[in-house]
């Protein structure tokens, strides 16, 4: 069918291109949370690498933590993390959106089918 026909049929929808929008989506889910998942797997190795110099001058480890946890280097660590999770999330709801669409498309040619044999 090409690009005129399908203009010319208002239910026409073409799944190869749904399908294949569905698997780019899951891709750049799936790499997106990989992303945000590193992050949050080394937050606590960033947070100890920032108390260390604090540690090294002998001071108590809590007074090293809220220093650390203060830095600007750290804060911008968690700013990054926090921008990487919320781009997953989208990701996901993009994924999820593309899934739905599928299904609904299913339920509904089975609907058609079943309608048809009523007839």
């Amino acid at each position: 069918m090409n690009a005129t026909s399908r203009q010319t049929n208002a239910n026409y929808l073409d799944t190869d291109a749904l399908c294949e929008e569905a698997e780019a989506a899951g891709l750049a889910w799936a790499d997106a949370k990989a992303a945000a998942d590193v992050l949050e797997e080394t937050r606590k190795s960033v947070l100890a690498t920032t108390m260390a110099t604090h540690l090294e001058d002998g001071m108590a480890v809590s007074k090293a933590e809220t220093l650390a946890l203060a830095d600007p280097a750290y804060q911008d660590f968690v700013r990054r993390m926090v921008s990487a999770r919320k781009a997953a999330d989208r990701s996901r709801v993009r994924y999820d959106i593309l899934r739905t669409r599928i299904e609904l498309l299913r339920t509904n040619s089975a609907t058609e089918r079943a309608a048809m044999s009523l007839r």
